[in-house]
């Protein structure tokens, strides 16, 4: 028998949060895969891009990642390894090392942008635009980041 968990609201959105994350991120990990990317590591590629020429400090892109990541210096070292990123210390303060997209970072990017999109148009298609506005703006509320 199936335990209803309607007659307790907290306990039924955290399962269906839970459920659409895992359904949402098993579908994209999957496409990841293929190209030798994890979730986090596609994560900070678009972190990167978004950045543009300046990079980023580490700390600051570990404070944009969609979920935390324990140990983000190694998880650049893979991305460093496997040329799409690069580190110099910064001309301004030599304590300071700066992550940059390389070209074939960009590429990869560039590459996947399609194909990720119509990963969410096919799991998102049962939601009209205005239902994914609300959604999105549920969980921002939900999480202390939305205005209502």
């Amino acid at each position: 028998m199936t335990r209803k968990f309607t007659a307790n609201p907290e306990v039924a959105v955290f399962v269906e949060v839970a459920r659409a994350e895992d359904y949402l991120a098993h579908g994209l990990a999957g496409l990841l895969k293929q190209h030798h990317l994890s979730l986090p590591q596609y994560n900070v590629l678009r972190i990167l891009r978004g950045a543009g020429k300046p990079g980023l400090r580490c700390q600051d892109i570990a404070g944009r990642m969609i979920t935390r990541v324990p140990d983000i210096t190694r998880l650049l070292d893979r991305l460093e390894a496997a040329n799409l990123v690069s580190r110099q210390r910064s001309t301004v303060d030599a304590r300071v090392v700066l992550t940059n997209l390389r070209r074939r970072g960009q590429r990869l990017l560039a590459s996947l942008d399609e194909p990720v999109m119509e990963m969410h148009r096919k799991q998102l298609a049962r939601l009209n635009r205005s239902e994914m506005r609300t959604v999105a703006k549920l969980l921002r509320k939900m999480m202390g980041a939305g205005k209502s």
